[in-house]
């Protein structure tokens, strides 16, 4: 029971340390994504007032 109980806890303990790496790489998706979108949006404003619009509203 102890053993189990042990193996459990570090079992959560791994979970914890290899929790933050997925999430950093999951923020760096992310902004890569808002910085595209922006890019998008403002080569869109600078193109055509409707495109940009359309593209906020389905955003």
């Amino acid at each position: 029971m102890v053993s189990w109980a042990l193996s459990a806890k570090n079992a959560a303990s791994s979970i914890e340390i290899n929790e933050p790496p997925t999430r950093t790489i999951l923020g760096l998706c992310e902004s890569l994504f808002k910085l595209l979108k922006n890019s998008i949006i403002s080569w869109a404003s600078l193109k055509d007032r409707k495109i940009f619009l359309i593209f906020v509203y389905f955003n």
